[in-house]
């Protein structure tokens, strides 16, 4: 009985139409915050939608070029989100007179143009499967990073995640997003089957062997182990979930959700009874759902703003 291949289909005509809902939804985030404060809309919101569209588009054009058969759902999500980060910002400069969107934007900028020249010069994103066990090395180095005397920028909103040098300061964790997803899928790509095959079965459920869920039980370290040191709960919970999110899509196995379950319980208990910082994080929900003053009132926006990015807020 013959078999026939499956072809791949470029579905660049979805990301298209997605893109247009995508920017229905950022660039209407960004009208309402003008039509919520009764205002025109100005020079500065035709700026930052006309941008946002042009950067959508230009990075849309690349993929067509570089990367047909790209996941059609990636950016018009990042799009989306994007553009409601930028309502946000917006909305808080016309509040406290800042510029803070205009920095956004640019960052956004920067981010395209190396997003779009990785995909212009790495030939075969498979390359990358050679430097698998690199990119944990150097994940670990850079979440170490902060907590080195000399260039650590020190406790900074509750979380220890920035270093210094001279005057720049940036967190090495964005940098480790991206190693860490290098590693993984480099790891997954080698050991897929064998994380898929081998194991027992509890019932309906089927777990890997012990010595197969090594990189899992490093990644829950990890987590934790930044959570501890650095009070980040943010960059914990990715790291983990990162790892977990990836197996399951490479294995579909719901086992390793009910593990990821019980590890996120295992140490999320301790954590909120020994780190306070961690618990008052976790409570930025109950700010945004019971805010104290009105949404226009003058300390509302920076608890908003605060809660929003996983910082904690004042009592």
């Amino acid at each position: 009985m013959s078999q026939q291949a499956i072809l791949a289909k470029p579905r660049r005509n979805v990301e298209m139409v997605l893109l247009v809902l995508a920017l229905g939804v950022g660039i209407g985030a960004l009208a309402m915050t003008s039509v919520d404060k009764k205002e025109a809309l100005d020079v500065g919101f035709w700026l930052q939608a006309g941008t946002l569209t042009a950067l959508a588009g230009i990075f849309h054009v690349v993929l067509r070029f570089k990367a047909r058969y790209a996941d059609p759902v990636i950016l018009p999500i990042v799009v989306a989100l994007n553009g409601l980060g930028i309502a946000m910002i917006r909305r808080l400069d016309a509040s406290n007179g800042t510029t803070a969107g205009a920095n956004q934007l640019t960052w956004t900028i920067v981010s395209v143009l190396v997003a779009a020249a990785v995909l212009w010069l790495l030939k075969d994103h498979r390359l990358l499967r050679r430097y698998t066990f690199i990119a944990l090395a150097v994940s670990a180095a850079l979440l170490i990073l902060p907590l080195v005397p000399g260039i650590s920028a020190g406790d900074i909103n509750g979380a220890n995640v920035w270093i210094r040098l001279g005057s720049l300061q940036f967190q090495p964790g964005e940098i480790v997003k991206i190693t860490l997803a290098v590693f993984f899928a480099g790891y997954l790509s080698s050991n897929r089957d064998l994380i898929l095959l081998a194991g027992r079965k509890f019932g309906r459920l089927q777990f890997p062997r012990i010595k197969d869920t090594g990189p899992m039980i490093t990644a829950w370290a990890a987590s934790v182990g930044v959570l501890v040191f650095q009070h980040d709960l943010g960059m914990s919970i990715l790291l983990f979930g990162l790892f977990i999110v990836m197996i399951y899509v490479a294995t579909s196995r719901a086992s390793w959700l009910v593990l990821a379950s019980c590890s996120c319980f295992w140490a999320d208990t301790p954590q909120q009874r020994f780190f306070p910082m961690s618990a008052c994080a976790l409570t930025r929900g109950s700010t945004l759902s019971t805010p104290r003053s009105s949404p226009d009132s003058p300390e509302a926006a920076p608890r908003l703003s605060r809660a929003s990015s996983g910082w904690p807020t004042a009592a």
